[in-house]
């Protein structure tokens, strides 16, 4: 994810975060337990940068984490766009 935020950044001029979560109820970590901890991230991203949304790309399991915070937080308005990468 290194290289891909690299190139996102240098492509778009944006800053780019990589996010590695830490809550873990199994293997994978849980996609409901990492969807809260997602929120708390993009609260920290939004307070560091003064930013009203952020954008979101997410590998494999990722993506599924991150459609789960958009789907427990549809009103919420703080994601600009979410964009999933199925080829792991």
């Amino acid at each position: 994810m290194e290289g891909l935020a690299k190139f996102i950044s240098k492509q778009n001029k944006t800053k780019t975060l990589v996010v590695t979560f830490n809550t873990t109820n199994d293997e994978c970590g849980s996609a409901a337990d990492h969807a809260k901890e997602l929120g708390q991230i993009i609260k920290e991203v939004k307070m560091k940068t003064g930013q009203d949304k952020v954008n979101i790309v997410g590998q494999s399991k990722g993506g599924l984490d991150a459609r789960v915070y958009l789907a427990d937080n549809i009103t919420r308005n703080d994601v600009a766009k979410s964009d999933n990468d199925w080829h792991s």
